[in-house]
């Protein structure tokens, strides 16, 4: 049984018993405040920030949480729809230091061994050059390498797999979250491969809108708009000021093999004509945009493929609910970064439909 067949029905069942109390935002709180199983789930899986939007989320959200089987996100910051959290780290091995080695294991959150993975360390030479050297994991995770020359830091390292019949190359965590130099006494790292969460707050806190700041998938969601007072403006723009929901549902189990969560964006229409939405778990998902402003009026979405190249949404065009396979930059390890995420941002536009 994999592991997050567990998770997946306590999930279930957490919604389940949430769905008696959706009432109000009041009888959610005292929900919450119980020590009740459900109460327990939450609180786990859950950011402060993630169950605090959730208290105040609208019985029509969480109504099409429970119809999924799957708890709900209602995101209070696009840019970063997990709220700054990262999946919990499994556990590693002990090892002790090796002298003029470095070496450690590679698990995904699971606590799986991931056997593959690649792992570039270089060092500083003459002038402005560098020498690289790499190594790979075994069945059991674990690697070791030993630098030629002083000095040598860890450059990369990254998993190839395979999800939903596309290849993915994605960077690994280092546990410590730190760039260690490899010391001549020896060095231990330890990497896990996150699906969302930053790669370092002070990267997000830099640069919120950058997609290479989180582990997760993004999209741009693009739009035109108007005033309520021009008539000659496209009646296909969205008004000033209107609010935009954007709902994602989990199409089956995510990258990580978990359940996932339904994800709901709202955010206000301004002249700027776009925002960002990061850090989505990489996973497929079923997408719809409405005017939450409206009652919930559906928006016709549209992907822009010759922006990014790839098809990511089917169908390419749609008024009701499209699926999106959230894809990464690319399939080869040799153009990965360290500390720095790994998947494309698709780029989607909406119109109004009257």
């Amino acid at each position: 049984m994999h592991p997050t067949d567990d998770r997946a029905r306590g999930a279930a069942d957490a919604v389940k018993g949430f769905g008696r109390h959706q009432k109000d935002g009041r009888r959610r709180a005292g929900v919450l405040a119980k020590g009740t199983s459900s109460a327990r789930f939450f609180r786990a899986l859950l950011p402060a920030a993630v169950l605090s939007a959730w208290i105040a989320a609208p019985p029509a959200v969480l109504r099409g949480a429970a119809a999924s089987g799957l708890p709900a996100i209602v995101a209070t910051d696009p840019n970063d729809v997990m709220g700054g959290q990262r999946p919990r780290y499994p556990a590693f091995p002990k090892l002790a230091r090796k002298k003029g080695y470095l070496r450690g294991y590679a698990k995904d959150v699971s606590g799986r061994p991931l056997q593959g993975v690649r792992i570039l360390i270089a060092a500083p030479t003459l002038g402005y050059s560098s020498t690289g050297q790499s190594v790979r994991t075994d069945a059991r995770g674990y690697y070791e390498i030993k630098p030629l020359y002083g000095g040598a830091t860890v450059r990369s390292a990254g998993y190839s797999l395979t999800y939903r019949g596309k290849p993915y190359a994605l960077p690994l965590h280092p546990v410590d979250g730190q760039i260690d130099s490899i010391a001549a006494a020896g060095e231990i790292e330890n990497f896990v491969l996150l699906t969302y969460g930053p790669v370092s707050a002070a990267k997000a806190a830099d640069n919120p809108e950058y997609t290479g700041a989180y582990y997760g998938a993004a999209f741009t969601f693009g739009y035109s708009t108007r005033e309520a007072t021009d008539e000659l403006a496209p009646r296909r723009n969205l008004l000033l000021d209107s609010v935009v929901e954007v709902t994602l549902t989990p199409d089956g189990p995510l990258l990580d093999g978990s359940p996932g969560r339904v994800i709901v964006v709202r955010k206000k229409i301004t002249p700027r004509g776009y925002f960002p939405i990061n850090d989505i778990p990489i996973g497929r998902y079923k997408i719809k945009a409405a005017l939450a402003s409206e009652g919930g009026r559906p928006l016709k979405i549209r992907e822009n493929v010759l922006v990014t190249g790839r098809d990511a949404m089917t169908p390419n065009e749609t008024t009701g609910e499209a699926t999106i396979l959230f894809r990464s930059e690319g399939s080869d390890l040799a153009t990965l970064g360290f500390l720095m995420g790994g998947m494309m941002r698709h780029s989607l536009t909406a119109e109004r439909v009257d």
